[in-house]
């Protein structure tokens, strides 16, 4: 085995097709054990990103039995051929609109560079580390089957600015400096590639829609009304236009919890 990889991954990537022509019969020349062991593969992988994801927004309810499904649907797309729509800028086959990413298939796996385990969570998650990032995050594969449902979102959230040191937080309240700018002087900004669940599916999030301060000093958001002047620096757009304006994310009141996927099921037996 190339590097210090373990030879039964190594004989398991080769089942599912990797360094090697592959018929286009169906499932004609994999192996069923080596799908099998890819699949598993997967769910610990799954189980892993469930518990990251969580903590980070801690309003995902992917139970058990939606995780072992979810690492068989894609595990079988690893091997197979990946159709979770992710395309970077520069497509190979941007008319079929296939999946152009090239972690998602087994195929593109290099031992010499990383583990099978590291390379599958890069798959499932778009890092292979013990941390989530919602850009890197929204490249993997689970947010590719919870985004379709509108289960997670990777979105810019409204946050503001501590005036003192200039940190950014959702409640505008620093760990140093704490809350100290009256609300209408608070310098408000998005916050992007934040992941965020959206009231509908249990979260906590909805969307606004804010005005842009035209002043590049200030460049504030602030609540779209009839009055189209900045309340932080009372600049007001020339020749009656109105502001540029930016969908963003916040917080709302928690909304009742909805069951998750499977929750019911399980709970009966």
């Amino acid at each position: 085995a190339p590097r210090d990889e373990n030879p039964v991954n190594v004989a398991v990537a080769i089942g599912c097709g990797w360094g090697r022509v592959v018929d286009t019969t169906p499932w004609g020349s994999h192996w069923g054990a080596a799908i099998l062991a890819m699949t598993k593969e997967f769910g610990r992988s799954v189980a892993v990103s469930t518990k990251l994801l969580g903590l980070v927004v801690g309003d995902v309810h992917i139970a058990p039995i939606e995780q072992r499904e979810l690492a068989e649907v894609m595990g079988v797309a690893f091997v197979r051929g990946c159709t979770c729509g992710r395309h970077r800028r520069v497509c190979d086959d941007a008319r079929l609109h296939r999946c152009c990413i090239r972690e998602h298939s087994v195929q593109h796996w290099d031992p010499n560079t990383a583990h099978l385990s590291a390379y599958v969570d890069q798959a499932v998650r778009g890092l292979a580390g013990s941390t989530l990032k919602g850009a890197a995050f929204a490249e993997g594969m689970l947010y590719g089957e919870l985004r379709p449902e509108g289960r997670l979102r990777r979105a810019a959230v409204e946050g503001v600015a501590c005036p003192s040191c200039g940190v950014v937080r959702e409640d505008g309240n620093c760990s140093v400096h704490g809350s100290a700018v009256a609300n209408h002087e608070a310098l408000r900004v998005a916050m992007v590639n934040r992941l965020v669940v959206p009231v509908t599916a249990g979260g906590q999030y909805v969307t606004r829609q804010r005005w842009i301060c035209g002043d590049n000093k200030c460049a504030t958001l602030f609540p779209i009304t009839t009055a189209h002047t900045c309340p932080r620096c009372a600049w007001t757009p020339a020749d009656a236009t109105v502001p540029r304006s930016k969908q963003v994310w916040v917080r709302a009141p928690r909304a009742p919890r909805a069951y998750a996927y499977g929750e019911i099921f399980e709970r009966e037996i």
